[in-house]
């Protein structure tokens, strides 16, 4: 038959990880960043300014961070920003969009984002055709661009990273 003595140090080396395991684990995952979810990061539209020398459309947002979490991304990131048009156009306007870094945003806060996308100019005989004009104005071209950017229903923004997705919302 064991000692007392052993009996209780048996007790207590059982018993004393039972009690000290919850208050463990729960300080643990109060430190832990939170999982991105829906609500996390909200865009809201601030602009559209066109770069005429390197003919690029740049679209500008103000991202709210509502985790506790930073979002922060260099150049480089895993992010994918997906153009919300329709699947066929014969005169896609813009190119492949792209975002512009640093991206940051820190937790709590409040930051800016700019997605670039060049424009494809279509030709003057393509224009000819959209206004039975020999010689397309400048009005043609903008009233051109403008019936593009209708057809453009925004922007996704997507980390797989940090599982997280943002709607850039359509504000032109």
């Amino acid at each position: 038959m064991p000692s007392r003595n052993l009996v209780s140090y048996l007790k207590i080396a059982v018993l004393l990880p039972a009690v000290l395991a919850p208050p463990v684990y729960l300080g643990v995952r109060a430190t832990s960043p939170r999982q991105w979810d829906d609500h996390s990061i909200t865009a809201t539209f601030d602009g559209l300014k066109l770069d005429r020398t390197s003919t690029n459309l740049e679209f500008h947002y103000t991202l709210r961070n509502r985790s506790h979490t930073d979002l922060h991304h260099e150049l480089g990131a895993p992010l994918v920003v997906i153009a919300h048009r329709p699947p066929v156009d014969p005169y896609a306007a813009l190119a492949e969009p792209v975002v512009e870094f640093p991206v940051d945003v820190p937790g709590g806060s409040i930051g800016h984002l700019v997605i670039r996308a060049g424009i494809i100019m279509p030709s003057d005989r393509q224009l000819r055709q959209l206004h039975s004009k020999s010689d397309p104005s400048t009005a043609e071209v903008e009233d051109w661009l403008r019936a593009t950017l209708a057809k453009l229903d925004g922007f996704t923004l997507t980390d797989a990273r940090n599982r997280f997705v943002v709607r850039l919302p359509k504000g032109w």
